[in-house]
């Protein structure tokens, strides 16, 4: 990546070991052999960012459910295409929607709830039929 190779190959050699040589050379700071240089990496989600992804995924999720697009969008579409999620996770998140589903008309003692479509499954894709090659 450029900014690590502008980090190790400039900042440190030419700006950040010179200007602590100099501190330890006037006292500031206390002398000492060998130090060592690190810098923090650029592509580890720090705990704020991994909270604001959770944050706009739950308010994504919460519009997908309040707008009832569950037609247009099935929920394992959404949860596969919009979020990239795995297959087993979306398969896991479809089953405990059905087991809470199959809870709350338990309680209730209403008919049957409608069922969310089924995750799709791993490596199989739909193949659409070519009405021209139908027999």
């Amino acid at each position: 990546m450029r900014v690590d190779s502008r980090r190790n190959d400039y900042l440190t050699p030419y700006v950040i070991r010179p200007f602590v040589n100099k501190l330890m050379q006037m006292g500031v700071l206390v002398s000492v052999e060998k130090y060592t240089v690190a810098w923090p990496d650029l592509n580890t989600v720090t705990d704020k960012e991994k909270a604001e992804v959770s944050r706009v995924w739950a308010e994504a999720f919460s519009k997908f459910v309040a707008g009832d697009v569950r037609n247009a969008v099935p929920l394992p579409e959404f949860l596969s295409i919009f979020s990239k999620m795995d297959v087993k996770d979306v398969k896991q998140i479809v089953e405990a929607s059905v087991e809470e589903l199959k809870k709350e008309q338990e309680m209730s003692g209403t008919e049957e709830p409608p069922m969310p479509p089924q995750p799709p499954e791993q490596g199989n894709e739909d193949e659409i039929e070519d009405d021209n090659n139908a027999e």
